[in-house]
């Protein structure tokens, strides 16, 4: 039986419960607007869905739903969460599970105050005003119009919100989201051409972090956890590390951040886009939880710590932004946080001046990257380092390299108005001295 609700520029007000059965959907159609003032409880597969999923982007419009809870609404949490007879679903993105879906989606309650998860790994506490306990996906865009999200971290499986681009021509938006307003648990987004946000944190504070870049067929979940990533981390997906693993670090790697980590997962690779935080304490915390600061990198766990970092320049910030290397998700890497690294000698390099027409002025070149090729004539490892022409090293980049050509990208925008040396050390400490060969996009 399928229940269509035709609802043209009215509003659908209900001060109980709404349950959908198994064989049931409630079906909004363009310019409708439905508001819940209670729960919803739902047994189908698309038990709440919009009239049309054309893959024409200007087609596709099923009105918005409101979910609300104000003082004269009653206390409590408003939830969306299985009814007796929902299916979980048969993989780690609930295929076959129970859902909704949503064209506009709105969460609004202003009753009582969020408890903030904590980002606990193990158990279902934490609650918010607005409850996501199953597969919520939302097709055009969420308003976090009032009232924090919370969907319960040990039902990482099932229970998240889905940000599913319909089309090639199509993206999801998320709408006013803030420290006070945003995800306490799992986020899920499809691929995107452009830079994509999970809109996540901890239920204090808003960290989000990002896919760069990605397959728009590629699909991608995450939430953030202020903890220990050594630290009771049974329950959540991909390779965990244990406080063992404290002493199982890739080459270079000296120290792992014990105050905050991401877990992300996806069926393509992606870069990945951590935020750093040292603004407040408790979180990122750089400069408790290393002694170099300039060390720091991104580190991914595979069944070892090891350095992902690119184009990154942690000097001088307190909230930026920073990239990681692509990374494939779905088998080699789960979580990721920051790290402290050592130099490849464990000491600086002693630096001869170079003769002048080997510095290079990067500021001259408009590209954002550029292409330097070089070889050493064998399979190694090591390390690339950019010096300012009074020989400070102000840039490191650990490299792999293969007998033959080799390319390595330097960021340009990372360096304003001097000139710069650029030296690759290999693991038998052969030095190379770059030059400019060509420019790239």
């Amino acid at each position: 039986m399928i229940i269509i609700l035709i609802v043209i520029s009215l509003n659908l007000i209900s001060q109980e419960n709404i349950y959908i059965s198994k064989n049931a959907n409630l079906v909004t159609h363009t310019d409708s607007k439905i508001a819940i003032f209670g729960d919803l409880i739902n047994d189908a597969n698309g038990g709440f869905t919009h009239n049309n999923l054309s893959d024409t982007f200007g087609l596709s419009n099923g009105g918005d739903v409101f979910i609300i809870r104000h003082k004269e609404h009653g206390s409590g949490n408003s939830r969306i969460y299985d009814g007796p007879n929902a299916s979980k679903g048969i993989d780690d993105f609930n295929k076959d599970g129970a859902f909704c879906r949503f064209w506009n989606l709105h969460t609004d309650n202003t009753v009582g105050k969020s408890i903030p998860s904590g980002a606990k790994v193990n158990t279902d506490s934490g609650a918010g005003n607005i409850q996501i306990e199953q597969e919520v996906i939302v097709n055009k865009t969420h308003y976090f119009d009032n009232g924090m999200i919370w969907t319960p971290r040990s039902n990482w499986k099932h229970a998240f919100i889905y940000y599913q681009n319909i089309s090639e021509n199509s993206d999801t938006e998320d709408n006013g989201v803030s420290n006070q307003k945003h995800i306490d648990g799992y986020a899920v987004l499809s691929g995107n051409s452009q830079d994509s946000y999970f809109p996540i944190g901890d239920g204090k504070n808003l960290r989000f972090c990002g896919i760069s870049s990605a397959s728009r067929k590629g699909v991608f979940r995450a939430a953030y956890f202020n903890q220990n990533p050594l630290s009771g981390l049974i329950g959540i997906s991909g390779k965990l590390p244990t406080g063992s693993d404290s002493n199982n670090l890739s080459e270079y790697i000296t120290k792992i951040c014990k105050t905050e980590f991401w877990d992300i997962d996806g069926n393509k690779e992606a870069n990945i886009i951590l935020c750093s935080n040292n603004k407040i304490g408790g979180y990122s915390d750089w400069y408790k939880n290393f002694d170099k600061s300039n060390r720091i990198v991104i580190t991914g766990f595979n069944g070892k710590w090891n350095n992902l970092s690119s184009y990154f320049n942690p000097n001088g910030s307190n909230d930026s932004i920073y990239i990681a290397n692509k990374t494939l998700l779905n088998s080699d890497y789960s979580l990721f946080t920051w790290a402290e690294e050592d130099s490849l000698i464990n000491s600086d390099v002693e630096i001869n001046h170079p003769l002048n027409d080997q510095y290079l002025n990067l500021n001259h070149y408009q590209e954002k990257y550029i292409n330097f090729e070089y070889s050493f004539g064998y399979d190694g490892f090591g390390i690339a380092k950019v010096y300012d022409y009074s020989g400070c090293e102000i840039f490191t980049q650990n490299i792999d390299f293969i007998n033959g050509k080799n390319e390595l990208f330097i960021n340009s925008s990372n360096f304003i108005n001097s000139l710069y040396f650029i030296k690759i050390i290999s693991d038998k400490n052969d030095i190379l001295n770059l030059k400019f060969i060509k420019n790239n996009n």
